[in-house]
Protein backbone atom coordinates (compact mmCIF):
# COMPACT_ATOMS: atom_id res chain seq x y z
CA UNK A 1 0.00 0.00 0.00
CA UNK A 2 1.70 3.22 -0.82
CA UNK A 3 1.79 5.79 1.66
CA UNK A 4 0.73 9.34 0.95
CA UNK A 5 2.85 12.20 1.51
CA UNK A 6 0.83 15.23 3.49
CA UNK A 7 1.12 18.99 2.67
CA UNK A 8 2.84 20.95 5.34
CA UNK A 9 2.40 24.90 6.22
CA UNK A 10 5.55 26.40 7.49
CA UNK A 11 6.03 30.03 8.43
CA UNK A 12 9.18 31.66 6.26
CA UNK A 13 11.46 34.28 6.68
CA UNK A 14 9.00 37.41 5.25
CA UNK A 15 10.83 39.20 2.79
CA UNK A 16 8.93 42.15 3.77
CA UNK A 17 9.80 42.53 7.81
CA UNK A 18 6.12 43.85 8.40
CA UNK A 19 4.16 40.84 6.48
CA UNK A 20 3.54 37.39 7.51
CA UNK A 21 4.83 34.70 5.17
CA UNK A 22 3.86 31.36 4.82
CA UNK A 23 4.99 28.53 2.26
CA UNK A 24 2.39 25.63 1.34
CA UNK A 25 2.71 22.38 -0.40
CA UNK A 26 -0.55 20.92 -2.47
CA UNK A 27 -0.94 17.89 -3.90
CA UNK A 28 -3.48 18.69 -6.92
CA UNK A 29 -3.23 19.74 -9.99
CA UNK A 30 -3.10 23.62 -10.33
CA UNK A 31 -6.72 24.13 -12.17
CA UNK A 32 -8.27 22.22 -8.69
CA UNK A 33 -6.20 24.60 -6.69
CA UNK A 34 -7.84 27.83 -8.36
CA UNK A 35 -10.99 26.70 -8.36
CA UNK A 36 -10.99 25.92 -4.63
CA UNK A 37 -9.29 29.08 -3.58
CA UNK A 38 -11.94 30.91 -5.78
CA UNK A 39 -14.35 28.96 -3.09
CA UNK A 40 -12.24 30.19 -0.25
CA UNK A 41 -12.41 33.90 -1.09
CA UNK A 42 -15.82 34.49 -0.11
CA UNK A 43 -15.13 32.24 3.56
CA UNK A 44 -12.08 34.40 4.02
CA UNK A 45 -13.83 37.78 2.96
CA UNK A 46 -11.28 38.07 0.01
CA UNK A 47 -11.78 39.64 -3.65
CA UNK A 48 -8.78 38.96 -5.98
CA UNK A 49 -7.33 42.63 -6.92
CA UNK A 50 -4.65 41.77 -9.38
CA UNK A 51 -3.92 38.57 -10.99
CA UNK A 52 -0.84 37.17 -13.25
CA UNK A 53 -0.09 33.82 -14.04
CA UNK A 54 0.69 31.80 -10.83
CA UNK A 55 0.41 35.21 -8.70
CA UNK A 56 -2.78 36.62 -6.88
CA UNK A 57 -3.00 39.87 -5.08
CA UNK A 58 -5.89 39.80 -2.86
CA UNK A 59 -7.64 42.05 -0.65
CA UNK A 60 -9.64 40.33 2.31
CA UNK A 61 -11.66 42.73 4.39
CA UNK A 62 -13.19 42.26 7.86
CA UNK A 63 -15.07 44.74 10.36
CA UNK A 64 -13.09 45.37 13.61
CA UNK A 65 -14.16 47.21 16.67
CA UNK A 66 -12.11 50.49 16.66
CA UNK A 67 -12.38 51.73 20.69
CA UNK A 68 -11.61 55.82 20.71
CA UNK A 69 -11.82 57.20 24.38
CA UNK A 70 -13.36 60.50 24.54
CA UNK A 71 -12.00 63.32 25.72
CA UNK A 72 -12.31 65.57 28.81
CA UNK A 73 -12.41 64.75 32.48
CA UNK A 74 -15.11 62.46 31.89
CA UNK A 75 -13.55 61.03 29.34
CA UNK A 76 -12.01 57.91 31.03
CA UNK A 77 -15.32 57.03 32.09
CA UNK A 78 -17.00 56.45 28.41
CA UNK A 79 -15.35 55.10 25.34
CA UNK A 80 -16.95 54.96 21.68
CA UNK A 81 -17.12 51.48 20.33
CA UNK A 82 -16.96 52.29 16.13
CA UNK A 83 -17.23 49.23 13.94
CA UNK A 84 -14.01 50.21 11.17
CA UNK A 85 -13.47 48.35 8.00
CA UNK A 86 -9.82 46.54 8.07
CA UNK A 87 -8.58 45.63 4.86
CA UNK A 88 -5.40 42.90 4.50
CA UNK A 89 -3.07 42.56 1.57
CA UNK A 90 -2.34 39.36 0.52
CA UNK A 91 -0.02 38.12 -2.04
CA UNK A 92 -0.26 33.91 -3.37
CA UNK A 93 2.52 32.92 -5.74
CA UNK A 94 1.82 29.35 -6.98
CA UNK A 95 4.74 27.35 -8.70
CA UNK A 96 5.44 23.79 -9.37
CA UNK A 97 7.28 22.41 -6.94
CA UNK A 98 9.32 19.71 -9.40
CA UNK A 99 8.27 20.38 -13.23
CA UNK A 100 7.89 16.52 -13.35
CA UNK A 101 5.74 16.62 -10.71
CA UNK A 102 2.35 18.81 -12.26
CA UNK A 103 0.36 18.15 -9.44
CA UNK A 104 2.70 19.07 -6.66
CA UNK A 105 1.95 23.24 -6.07
CA UNK A 106 4.00 24.99 -3.72
CA UNK A 107 1.85 28.09 -2.48
CA UNK A 108 4.02 31.27 -0.87
CA UNK A 109 0.83 33.48 0.91
CA UNK A 110 2.45 36.88 2.35
CA UNK A 111 -0.15 38.79 4.60
CA UNK A 112 0.43 42.33 4.79
CA UNK A 113 -0.55 44.36 7.83
CA UNK A 114 -3.38 46.84 7.62
CA UNK A 115 -2.33 50.37 6.66
CA UNK A 116 -1.45 52.43 10.48
CA UNK A 117 -0.29 48.94 11.64
CA UNK A 118 3.07 48.96 10.14
CA UNK A 119 4.70 47.12 13.12
CA UNK A 120 2.46 44.08 12.34
CA UNK A 121 2.57 43.70 16.06
CA UNK A 122 -1.26 43.17 17.10
CA UNK A 123 -1.66 40.24 18.45
CA UNK A 124 -5.33 40.36 17.13
CA UNK A 125 -4.33 40.68 13.26
CA UNK A 126 -1.69 37.99 13.48
CA UNK A 127 -3.97 35.51 14.93
CA UNK A 128 -6.38 36.69 12.16
CA UNK A 129 -3.96 36.25 9.58
CA UNK A 130 -3.23 32.30 11.46
CA UNK A 131 -6.95 31.35 10.83
CA UNK A 132 -6.71 32.79 7.34
CA UNK A 133 -3.51 30.52 6.79
CA UNK A 134 -5.73 27.48 8.51
CA UNK A 135 -8.85 28.08 5.88
CA UNK A 136 -6.63 28.41 2.85
CA UNK A 137 -4.92 24.97 4.35
CA UNK A 138 -7.91 23.41 4.47
CA UNK A 139 -9.65 24.32 1.31
CA UNK A 140 -6.04 23.31 -0.46
CA UNK A 141 -5.61 19.72 2.10
CA UNK A 142 -2.54 21.14 3.68
CA UNK A 143 -1.47 20.06 6.75
CA UNK A 144 -0.76 22.63 9.56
Amino acid sequence: MPTEKVPEVQLVAPVDPHALTYHMAAWMPEQIAVMKLRACLPDIGGEVVSSAPGQLGIRLSRQVTASRQKSGFFGSFFRSCKPVLETTDMDLTMTHADPSQRNQLSLTVVLHPPEGDKEGGAVEWKRYAEKIIRNLAAYLMAKM
